[in-house]
């Protein structure tokens, strides 16, 4: 063993996700996802959830771009609902 002091920790989330945006104007959308885990281990919880808006206006960027602006929540059951 390389590292007999290290307390291996085998961390594992497969899960199934359901996402859906919706278009509140041509230059907005809104957005979220919720993820549910089949499989965990390591202290894993099943539910997580996902959850923002964003702001890129549709038009010809050219050379020097154009703003863009997003905000995203990320709530995971395994931090007791804590927003990150």
């Amino acid at each position: 063993m390389r590292n007999p002091g290290f307390r291996w920790i085998n961390f594992v989330r497969d899960s199934l996700i359901l996402g859906i945006g919706y278009f509140l104007t041509e230059d907005v959308r809104l957005y979220s996802e919720a993820d549910w885990a089949f499989k965990t281990d390591g202290g894993e919880q099943p539910w997580e959830f996902q959850f923002g808006a964003e702001y890129s206006p549709v038009r010809d960027t050219g050379f020097r771009g154009s703003p863009f602006f997003a905000v995203n929540a990320h709530v995971r059951e395994s931090v007791d609902g804590a927003v990150r």
